[in-house]
C-alpha cells in the first residue's frame, strides 16, 4: 500500500499527471499484478512446500493449488477495500458487476496456470528462478506504472502481452 502511493506520488511528477487519479491507477495495476505473480510463483513451490503432506495422505494436486488460490486471493480481497475507496475518492466510477466478472474469470485462468506451473515447478526445480526473472521485467513492459495513451504509437507488444489483458480484467471495472 506504502509503496503504491510513493510510487505513485514519484511517476505523477515524471510524467507530469494528477496524483489524485494516477496514484489510484497505479495502485490498482501494483495490487492485480502482485496477485497475479504472488499466486504463479507460490504454485510453482507446492511440490516442494507440501512433499510431506503429499507422501502421507492421498491428496491431490489439484486441491493444493485450489488453497493455494483461496489463500492468494483473500490476500488481494484483503487490499481490494482500501483501493475501491481510493478510487471512490477520486472520482471514478466502479463496476462491481465488471470486477466480479473479471475476477472470475481471472480466477480460472490462475487455477489452470497454476496447476500448470506446479507440474513443471516439480520436474525443474530452477523453473521458479526463470519465472521470477520473468516476473520482474513484465510490470515495466505492460501499463501497471504507466498510462498507455502516453505512448505515441502503440507498440504491438501492448495489444500481444497477456499479462496486460489479466490485469484489465480487473482493472477496467474499477
Amino acid at each position: 500500500l506504502i509503496f503504491s502511493v510513493l510510487l505513485g506520488l514519484i511517476f505523477s511528477e515524471i510524467f507530469n499527471a494528477n496524483s489524485i487519479e494516477y496514484i489510484p491507477y497505479i495502485m490498482s495495476g501494483l495490487t492485480v499484478w502482485s496477485f497475479i505473480s504472488n499466486q504463479l510463483l507460490d504454485s510453482i513451490n507446492i511440490g516442494q512446500s507440501y512433499s510431506g503432506f503429499i507422501k502421507n495422505t492421498n491428496i491431490s494436486i489439484y486441491f493444493l493449488v485450489l488453497v493455494n488460490l483461496i489463500r492468494n486471493f483473500i490476500n488481494f480481497l484483503i487490499v481490494a477495500p482500501v483501493l475501491m475507496i481510493l478510487l471512490y475518492n477520486s472520482g471514478q466510477n466502479i463496476d462491481f458487476l465488471g470486477f466480479i466478472h473479471g475476477s472470475t474469470i481471472l480466477l480460472i485462468y490462475l487455477y489452470l496456470t497454476s496447476y500448470i506451473f506446479a507440474v513443471i515447478g516439480l520436474r525443474f526445480k530452477d523453473f521458479k528462478n526463470a519465472i521470477s526473472t520473468i516476473f520482474m521485467v513484465v510490470p515495466f513492459a505492460t501499463p501497471i506504472m504507466w498510462k498507455p495513451d502516453l505512448l505515441k504509437n502503440r507498440p504491438v507488444f501492448l495489444d500481444w502481452n497477456p499479462a496486460n489483458s489479466l490485469i484489465n480484467l480487473i482493472k477496467s471495472p474499477l
